[in-house]
């Protein structure tokens, strides 16, 4: 079922209630060294070929949109700390119809706390109104933009929590945690009651010269709840060992090795590992990386094992470094445990993306962006899978401006 834009907003005000209740809090609080404010507004006009992410097989119709976007953020500076409220609303329509008028909602909030020059603590709050298939045009707001993808258009709203601390001790030793949470929730879905789920991430390094060995490892669970039938589980865990070496300022390499682990109805162990290696200077970035590594994804609502090639760039094209390439290469082998009630699944993604950046001043900014997802799930699996047969091309330009300049 699709809603218009004035429904929307007229069934979920929670978040333009939320962002104005802290902006006026914001404002109205003394004693703070600096509040800075930033507004953006812009307009995207974009076409698909898949418009409402239907699976294989599904009846489509290519279809284009137009989305008139803005944004404020305000950012309180203080002598330990920094604070970011960011409000966002795109509003977008389809010239035939696919999924009508619809209205996307962003909200975030973050503190980032400095007690000394060495310890430095970060906790977020963000949330979502808005449509799976809307989901890549709000890229920068969603916490898992690659990885599978179920299919359909369907309304939801999404919650993430989560704060990090990183801290340096003894002069070449670092510890870094993190706690997130993820929060998915269907709306109007006729049994899905949504999905949750919660990583912990701990790390150790020690660092010399042009090296830094640590050991890092993670453990999560996703639970995934259906009206009148038992919640469905799963976990992960991952240990390893990693080294990175810088050859020169520009270019490194990292590498790790180590185990991971699945678990639904049984427990599976396998190796970890990853291997990358990465150019980066001055506004431009190549990174090259191969990794297996545990997983999970909120929008599923399960954990697996994933298995990933990736090729990342950004190069300016110009002297000035006004007008930018961006290109993302990724490949992944993506599989569940069986479980009991047999949602299992396997499927191998492909996912591409190219763009072109202008900046002529500080004010403005223009991106044309071409994005192509292909999904496809294992022709053996059963009905049942958790990943669903789709492909889908996206085409957006883009006009920006900001206020004040950059």
């Amino acid at each position: 079922m699709i809603f218009s834009a004035p429904l929307m907003a007229r069934r979920f005000p929670c978040l333009i209630s939320v962002a104005v209740v802290v902006i006026l809090l914001g404002l109205g609080r003394p004693g703070h060294a600096e509040l800075e404010y930033r507004l953006v507004a812009g307009s995207l006009i974009g076409g698909s070929d898949n418009p409402r992410s239907q699976p294989k097989d599904a009846p489509t119709q290519s279809d284009g949109f137009a989305t008139v976007q803005g944004r404020v953020e305000l950012i309180d500076t203080g002598r330990l700390s920094v604070q970011r409220l960011t409000y966002a609303i795109l509003a977008t329509s389809w010239a035939r119809g696919s999924l009508g008028s619809s209205l996307t909602q962003t909200l975030g909030l973050s503190s980032d706390i400095q007690p000394s020059p060495q310890a430095r603590i970060t906790l977020s709050l963000g949330a979502m109104l808005a449509q799976l298939s809307m989901v890549d045009t709000v890229a920068a707001n969603d916490p898992q933009t690659v990885g599978p993808r179920p299919a359909g258009d369907q309304w939801f709203v999404g919650a993430n929590a989560g704060e990090s601390l990183s801290w340096e001790f003894g002069g070449s030793w670092g510890f870094q945690q993190a706690l997130e949470g993820l929060l998915y929730h269907p709306l109007n879905s006729g049994g899905a009651s949504g999905n949750k789920g919660a990583t912990l991430s701990l790390a150790m390094d020690n660092g010399w010269l042009r090296d830094r060995v640590g050991l890092r490892g993670r453990a999560g669970v996703m639970v995934a709840s259906t009206s009148g039938q038992p919640n469905r589980s799963a976990s992960l865990g991952e240990l390893v060992l990693n080294w990175h070496h810088d050859w020169t300022p520009e270019f490194t390499h990292d590498v790790a090795a180590g185990v991971l682990l699945l678990n639904s109805d049984q427990v599976r162990a396998s190796p970890a590992g990853s291997a990358s290696v990465a150019w980066r200077s001055t506004g431009r970035e190549i990174e090259l990386l191969a990794a297996r590594s545990a997983q999970s994804n909120i929008y599923v609502g399960t954990a697996y094992e994933r298995n990933l090639v990736s090729l990342r760039t950004g190069l300016p094209l110009d002297r000035r470094e006004l007008l930018r390439i961006l290109a993302l290469a990724d490949f992944e082998h993506d599989a569940t445990l069986a479980a009991s009630e047999g949602t299992a699944g396997s499927a191998n993604i492909l996912i591409l993306t190219l763009g072109l950046s202008w900046q002529p001043g500080n004010t403005f900014r223009y991106g044309l962006e071409y994005s192509i997802r292909d999904q496809r799930a294992s022709a053996t699996e059963s009905s049942t899978s958790m990943f669903p047969t789709l492909r889908r091309q996206l085409a957006m330009f883009t006009i920006e401006m900001q206020y004040p300049s950059r």
